[in-house]
């Protein structure tokens, strides 16, 4: 009768345990889709993200080759301007000559001053060129500022929806999760039950990691809108910059026009030229070398601020290099702290498998060792009726080692993956400390945690050696000369 109860017993754990290993590895597999459209989302945005900052790289070459055209333009004036300037002074010995020459004199000036007015007439229609290309690049570049706009606004929008309809299906995944939790913990009230509990437990702090994590998400995509504010700023301060060559090309003009005065003033005053010539040469020599003084100060702004604009491009691409450089380094990190653990475990196993075989496990069989020959790890195996007693194997976590079997990830239970973690965080700490550190021990904390949980495992193993010990002393003799049969103890990894 006892024996039967034991029995029922253990079948009603193992099924409880197929049950919760189900659940958790359904658990599992919606996470991974979780993380997988996380991801996914993350390479749509980032893709995003590169087109517009190509379309802005375009921008900017565009704004650099409109100032190129400004700048020619300006320099196709300075000489304009000189030539016009060396034909004053070729007209000045002309008219001192006709002065000479009288009647002779004034007709060639008369001559030079026509030729100077079709100089002039030609000016302008370049300038008015001129004018109606720069009109025409402000509507293209406000047309792509706009779409520009637009699609930022749209990227931003889809993000935000993306991030409230992930927020919902996660938080009704944790419900359901604790409202089935809650049934099946009134529903078993064993001590395997309670253990099952404190794991779905630690499954929902898990997932609150992973709400942490989108969190983290949604900080790095508001970093990237600040990044897109920027990259707005410098199209203003470009806009900028065409405003002030706007301002030129409009002073410009009023000079010109002020020249075409002075030739009017010429053809009207032409026998007045002899009493207001050398006044009028030098006002025109001190304005001309007021506005080339204006003109090589504007020039050296324009530099300081294109260095400037250097220097900014070359911080960010030295920030971008190190984000990324730090980003590989915690991903070496982690393959190396789980490469780890999996050597770790496997030694465990290949110890505790050579401990299974020696002279200690008075309990197992050559029976019970045939009968778990072959069977995965984590399951527990079919009970024969009359096989053998039921205390016939010893407790404790048994592992069925392979030689130069790679252990699985997937097969790492809780504590081993909070082992992972605080060595992957000792390696990082180890990386930031001073080198006159490197002669510690590399990982005391791992050493300690590893003393606790086979401390913990050996107190476990002893304590089920004695309960199936006890039990077994109260079954009949005739049944325990059958053999007694190995039972695994569950893993509730």
């Amino acid at each position: 009768m006892a024996e039967e109860l034991i029995l029922n017993e253990l079948e009603a754990k193992i099924r409880a345990l197929d049950e919760y290993k189900s659940k958790i590895n359904q658990l599992r597999n919606e996470n991974g889709d979780l993380l997988s459209k996380l991801q996914s989302k993350e390479q749509d945005a980032m893709d995003v993200i590169k087109y517009l900052r190509s379309e802005n790289d375009g921008l900017q070459e565009k704004l650099r080759i409109y100032a190129q055209d400004s700048e020619k333009a300006k320099e196709m004036t300075e000489k304009i301007v000189m030539k016009a300037n060396e034909d004053r002074d070729f007209a000045i010995a002309e008219m001192e000559t006709r002065f000479k020459q009288k009647e002779e004199g004034r007709e060639s000036e008369m001559r030079k001053l026509q030729e100077e007015l079709a100089s002039l007439k030609s000016f302008k229609e370049q300038r008015d060129q001129y004018e109606s290309t720069i009109s025409r690049l402000r509507e293209e570049l406000a047309q792509e500022q706009e779409a520009h706009r637009q699609a930022m606004l749209s990227v931003e929008r889809k993000l935000i929806e993306e991030k409230n309809r992930l927020q919902k299906e996660a938080h009704a995944q944790l419900m359901e999760i604790k409202r089935n939790t809650d049934e099946e913990v009134v529903n078993r009230l064993d001590v395997s039950t309670k253990r099952i509990l404190q794991q779905n437990r630690r499954l929902a702090e898990d997932l609150k990691l992973h709400v942490q994590e989108t969190a983290e998400l949604q900080k790095q995509k508001s970093k990237l809108e600040e990044e897109a504010k920027q990259l707005r700023r410098d199209l203003e301060l470009n806009e900028q910059q065409i405003g002030e060559y706007a301002k030129d090309r409009h002073r410009l003009s009023r000079e010109v026009k002020d020249l075409q005065g002075k030739v009017k003033n010429l053809e009207k005053s032409l026998s007045q030229v002899a009493k207001d010539f050398e006044r009028e040469k030098e006002r025109l020599v001190s304005k001309a070398k007021q506005d080339m003084q204006d003109t090589e100060v504007e020039n050296t702004g324009l530099r300081k601020l294109l260095k400037i604009k250097e220097k900014e491009h070359n911080k960010i691409k030295r920030l971008a290099q190190d984000i990324i450089s730090q980003r590989s380094e915690v991903e070496q990190f982690f393959l190396e702290a789980l490469e780890e653990v999996r050597d770790q475990i496997a030694r465990e196993r290949l110890k505790s498998s050579s401990s299974a075989a020696g002279p200690s496990s008075t309990f197992i069989t050559e029976e019970s060792s045939t009968h778990f020959q072959g069977r995965e790890p984590g399951r527990l195996p079919q009970i024969r009726g009359g096989a053998g007693g039921v205390g016939g194997g010893a407790g404790g976590k048994n592992f069925s080692y392979v030689p130069n079997q790679k252990v699985d990830i997937k097969d790492l239970v809780w504590e081993d993956k909070e082992r992972v973690l605080r060595i992957l965080f000792a390696k990082i700490n180890q990386s930031q400390m001073p080198s006159n550190s490197h002669n510690q021990p590399d990982h005391p904390r791992q050493e300690q945690d590893l003393d606790l949980l086979d401390g913990r495992l050996r107190e476990e193993l002893e304590e089920e050696t004695r309960v199936s010990s006890s039990a077994s002393s109260d079954v009949p003799r005739r049944m325990s000369m059958r053999g007694t049969a190995s039972l695994r103890q569950p893993d509730f990894a």
